[in-house]
């Protein structure tokens, strides 16, 4: 055991090595060295598991740079052993389950295999259950088992998996105290799953409710936050959204200043801006345009409807 330990340590300080210079062969070396080491090691060794999860984390790195599916399969690999190994009752059963599932997503990101995304949610389905409601890390739980059943919505239109997206998503907001960090991320995962109900059902409701709680997120978010911008571009596609249901030209006017504001809060150059000017602002006021002319129209002609769109 004592070698095995010493090439765990050589692994390690070869992985920490490719942190500070991104260079792959640190990366490569990282690898053969700790699986000789697992090799080395029999499942019944204390610190079997906790290497299968430093590998895994390492596989996956790789994965990350290099976009290799054999990296990202053999971190799943690396994982289920790690889950396996792990008895039940043990704290860290929690933490691989969810580590096992993000894993999986990872992979249906890449190759868009509906099983593989079936196993996310059915390992961060068991994770959740045998989370606490005061334990800590619960609302994270629920929310990632919401985001990967959404990810299955979005491929398969199953109504069930939105909506239970959306029940898992508010038991994670109910459960996060006001002022946590987290509690605009949350907030807003939310109302984007709202909107995308609403996208499938055109329920006017489930806008309403995606509309205030991102606006809630957008307030408790500062403007030198990262995702202040991405958050503005997708409050607008809400009011747009509705806009388009309604017809409501204050809807369309919100709209249009929401992605102006996460154009200048985006550095010039990002290709997120150009996304952002050519798909939401440049259609959003096309759309403004084209209703006021057809607002004149209808005035010149005859009366206005309900929504100054027509009767």
């Amino acid at each position: 055991m004592f070698v095995a330990s010493g090439l765990v340590i050589r692994g390690i300080e070869s992985y920490h090595l490719f942190e500070g210079t991104g260079n792959l062969p640190d990366i490569d070396k990282s690898i053969s060295v700790l699986q000789l080491s697992d090799r080395l090691t029999p499942d019944d060794h204390q610190e079997k598991t906790p290497w299968l999860d430093d590998l895994g984390d390492i596989f996956q790195d790789r994965f990350d740079r290099t976009g290799d599916l054999k990296d990202i399969s053999e971190t799943i690999a690396l994982r289920q052993r790690a889950v396996q190994l792990t008895p039940d009752g043990d704290a860290r059963l929690l933490i691989r389950l969810s580590h096992l599932g993000a894993s999986f997503v990872r992979r249906f990101e890449y190759a868009g295999d509906l099983v593989d995304i079936s196993n996310a949610i059915s390992h961060q389905r068991k994770a959740v259950q045998l989370t606490l409601d005061g334990h800590a890390q619960m609302p994270f739980q629920l929310n990632d088992l919401g985001t990967s059943l959404i990810l299955r919505f979005e491929r398969i239109g199953d109504l069930n998996d939105i909506s239970e997206a959306i029940t898992l998503q508010q038991r994670a907001v109910k459960l996060t105290p006001e002022g946590e960090s987290d509690q605009p991320l949350l907030l807003f995962n939310l109302g984007t799953s709202f909107m995308r109900r609403f996208e499938l059902t055109g329920d006017l409701p489930d806008i309403a409710e995606a509309i205030s709680l991102q606006q809630k997120a957008v307030q408790l978010t500062s403007s030198d936050h990262a995702s202040m911008a991405m958050r503005l571009n997708n409050l607008g596609l809400s009011f747009r959204c509705r806009f388009e249901r309604t017809g409501d030209l204050n809807d369309i006017a919100e709209a249009i200043s929401l992605h102006q504001r996460a154009v200048q809060l985006t550095p010039e150059g990002d290709p997120e801006v150009l996304s952002w000017k050519n798909n939401h602002i440049g259609k959003s006021h096309c759309i403004e345009c084209s209703v006021y002319r057809s607002c004149t129209v209808y005035r010149y002609n005859g009366p206005v409807g309900p929504h100054g769109v027509g009767p």
